[in-house]
C-alpha cells in the first residue's frame, strides 16, 4: 500500500483515489475521539481550509512535480479526477457538523441565526441562481464558464462551495423535515452506519474495475440492474451487521456487573 505521504502528493484521477482519500481524511475522526475534542476542532477546520486554498492555487500540481523530481514513480492519472486537497473540506465539514449535532449543540443559541428567515431566503435564492446558471437559463452568470476556477468541480471552486452550503441549508431545514413522515427505515439504517457502508463499497468498486478492465464496454441494462442490486445488498448487509454489533455493545454496556 502506498504511504499517505506518497499518495497525497498526487491528487489527481479513479476509485483508488477515493479509497486513499478516505484513509487520509479519516485521521481527524480518530484524533477527535479524545476526552475534550471541542478545542481540537479549531486547528482541524483551519488546516482543512488552508488545504482547500492550497488546491485552489494549484498546489497539488506543484507537490506532484516536487515528488516526481525526488525520484518517486507516481502515475498522476491513477489518483482520480477529484483533487484530494480540496475535497477533504467536504469530509471534515461533515465530521464537524455531525459532531455538534450528535452532542445536541446544533440547536443552541449560537446556531439560531441559521434559522433566520433572511438566511433561508438567501439560501433558496442561491440554489435557484446556480440551477439557472447550470442550465443556461436567463443568462445568469453567463461570463462564468463551466471550466472556470470559480465553479471547478474537481478542485471544488469557491462558488461551488457556496452552492453546497446553500443546498445543505435548504435540505436540512426545509426538505428533510417535510419528508419525516416517509417510511425510510432502510435509508436510516444506511445513514446510521454510513462510515462502514462507505468503507465497504470501496473494495467492491476496485474489484469491479479490476474485473472489467480499462477497455471494457459499458454493460447492458440488465447487467447494470444486477450490479446495482448486488452493491445495495452488500451495503445493506454491512449496515445490518454494524447495527447488530452496536446493539450488542450497548446491551453489554448497560448490563450491571455480577458481584
Amino acid at each position: 500500500m502506498k504511504s499517505v505521504a506518497t499518495a497525497a502528493a498526487a491528487p489527481g484521477q479513479g476509485t483508488a483515489g477515493a479509497g486513499s482519500t478516505a484513509q487520509g481524511v479519516l485521521t481527524p475522526a480518530v484524533w477527535l475521539r479524545q476526552p475534550r475534542p471541542q478545542a481540537l476542532w479549531i486547528p482541524v477546520l483551519i488546516g482543512s481550509g488552508l488545504l482547500w486554498l492550497f488546491a485552489q492555487l494549484d498546489g497539488g500540481r506543484l507537490a506532484y512535480q516536487l515528488v516526481s523530481r525526488a525520484g518517486l514513480p507516481l502515475e498522476r492519472a491513477a489518483f482520480g479526477a477529484f483533487n484530494w486537497y480540496a475535497w477533504q473540506l467536504v469530509w471534515v465539514a461533515g465530521l464537524w457538523l455531525g459532531f455538534h449535532q450528535h452532542r445536541g449543540e446544533g440547536t443552541g443559541g449560537s446556531r439560531r441565526w441559521l434559522r433566520h428567515p433572511a438566511i433561508a431566503v438567501a439560501a433558496v435564492a442561491t440554489c435557484v441562481v446556480f440551477l439557472l446558471w447550470r442550465h443556461r437559463v436567463g443568462g445568469l452568470l453567463a461570463q462564468v464558464g463551466a471550466a472556470s476556477p470559480l465553479v471547478d468541480k474537481w478542485r471544488l471552486g469557491p462558488l461551488r462551495v457556496l452552492d453546497c452550503i446553500a443546498l445543505g441549508r435548504v435540505l436540512n431545514h426545509t426538505l428533510l423535515p417535510a419528508l419525516r413522515w416517509l417510511p425510510v427505515k432502510v435509508l436510516e439504517l444506511l445513514g446510521r452506519n454510513s462510515l462502514q457502508v462507505f468503507c465497504a463499497h470501496i473494495p467492491a468498486c476496485v474489484l469491479g474495475d479490476a474485473l472489467a478492465g480499462p477497455n471494457a464496454a459499458p454493460p447492458d441494462t440488465l447487467a447494470q440492474a444486477m450490479l446495482l442490486a448486488l452493491m445495495l445488498g452488500v451495503m445493506l448487509s454491512v449496515a445490518w451487521r454494524a447495527e447488530m454489533v452496536n446493539r450488542q455493545n450497548a446491551s453489554l454496556a448497560g448490563r450491571s456487573p455480577v458481584a
